[in-house]
């Protein structure tokens, strides 16, 4: 039992990680969007929404996650296959290289 229960705690962690990832985006999207005026920062307004949109992304993605390895097993993670593993790996390399994009763009 001692392996399932480190890998739902994997999973758990794997989770909480996605969402306040995805959390940090939005929020950073926001002020972008709004700009932080003190500091003499200037709005964005199209690049804070675009970053607020992977946040969002990353929370649905996550969603998703979860409930596909999870589905049908009473709560106990799936094993990662390959397949998952790299489809996480693309969307981690997409907000990157999205976010690299912006940051030129800016």
């Amino acid at each position: 039992m001692g392996i399932v229960k480190e890998a739902a705690d994997a999973a758990t962690r794997t989770g909480l990680a996605w969402r306040r990832s995805g959390l940090a985006f939005v929020v950073f999207g926001m002020a972008m969007a709004r700009g932080i005026g003190r500091v003499g920062i200037p709005a964005h307004r199209f690049a804070g929404v675009v970053v607020m949109v992977l946040g969002a992304g990353l929370a649905v993605a996550d969603a998703v996650w979860v409930s596909r390895r999870t589905a049908g097993l009473g709560g106990i993670p799936t094993p990662l296959t390959a397949h998952a593993v790299a489809t996480i790996s693309l969307v981690t390399v997409f907000v990157g290289v999205a976010c690299f994009v912006i940051a030129l763009a800016v």
